[in-house]
């Protein structure tokens, strides 16, 4: 809004066209989410001045918005230093603390009530969705709003029965981003991503794909596995450049063991053994009863058939 009112401030708004408002979003198009939003906030301006009747019709009605990446999760340091950085009990650490333990979108964060946390589950009816859900609070969330005074009937409470504003928050949180440095350039990082960090975060500890789903709402699986595909391929990498290492080890290992040759035992072939010839061997005490022979002035044959053998 800053940006606007110092470039236009004094311009006449009937004098604004719908070129102008597309010129403005595509100056941002590097950051494509930026880019969408300065649009959104043009067209509530000119929303506004129609119904003051100072325009007829709306110029940045239905202009089209960028697309860009996935939102980048908050690596490990800049999670530190954005805590470092923050009021403890003031509203961006308790927005933050919210969107990590609980993986919702900010909206969602901010328009949870006392009455939504029982200690250990926390009820969101979730603003995109509409899907109603219970998340089970980590142990470091429980901890923090335990300690945290309740002035409202909201946690992040502006008075008795109302919220602070979305606007409000994402403006306190931004003065933390551009104290460490993440506010725009190639180290931009935004507070969607929380919610990315929370479901890479589950996907690293090992966590299915169903159970973060159960976590952050997600009506697909499909988009599941797209906020944590970062995680999923950097473990399958691991596991990957681990078999890998274990593998080249067993083979170094065989390789410095003896290869005994191992001798081939072949069973003869029909042909080979009937072509064997038999060694008889005598051996004295061994040889087997001779047969008689008849006297030879007896008359008796000597071409019998029934042998006589040697009487003991």
């Amino acid at each position: 809004m800053n940006a606007i009112r110092e470039k236009n401030g004094v311009k006449d708004v009937c004098s604004f066209r719908r070129k102008l408002a597309i010129q403005a979003r595509d100056a941002l198009q590097d950051t494509w989410s930026k880019a969408n939003e300065r649009t959104a906030v043009l067209a509530i301006l000119m929303r506004h001045a129609v119904d003051l009747e100072w325009i007829d019709r709306n110029p940045v009605t239905n202009i089209e918005k960028l697309t860009g990446g996935e939102y980048e999760p908050w690596p490990e340091p800049k999670l530190r230093a954005f805590e470092s950085a923050c009021d403890p009990h003031g509203t961006a650490r308790v927005v933050y603390e919210l969107a990590i333990g609980t993986g919702q979108r900010l909206g969602d964060c901010i328009a949870m009530k006392w009455d939504d946390f029982d200690g250990e589950y926390v009820k969101v009816v979730q603003e995109k969705s509409g899907a109603n859900i219970q998340v089970h609070c980590p142990s470091r969330l429980q901890d923090f709003l335990k300690s945290e005074p309740k002035n409202g009937q909201y946690i992040l409470a502006k008075i008795l029965t109302q919220h602070i504003g979305k606007r409000q928050v994402q403006k306190c949180v931004e003065e933390v981003r551009e104290t460490i440095g993440v506010m725009s350039g190639e180290s931009r990082l935004v507070p969607q991503g929380w919610r990315d960090t929370a479901a890479t975060q589950r996907a690293d500890a090992g966590v299915g794909l169903s159970d973060i789903q159960s976590v952050t709402g997600h009506k697909t699986r499909s988009m599941v596995q797209k906020h944590t595909a970062r995680a999923s391929q950097k473990a399958a990498s691991k596991r990957a450049q681990m078999t890998r290492g274990q593998n080249k080890a067993k083979r170094e290992c065989a390789n410095r063991l003896p290869n005994p040759v191992k001798a081939r035992v072949e069973s003869p072939t029909r042909n080979q053994l009937l072509s064997r010839k038999i060694k008889v061997v005598r051996v004295e005490g061994l040889e087997p009863p001779r047969l008689a022979a008849p006297e030879p002035k007896s008359g008796a044959s000597t071409n019998f058939a029934t042998p006589a053998w040697r009487s003991a």
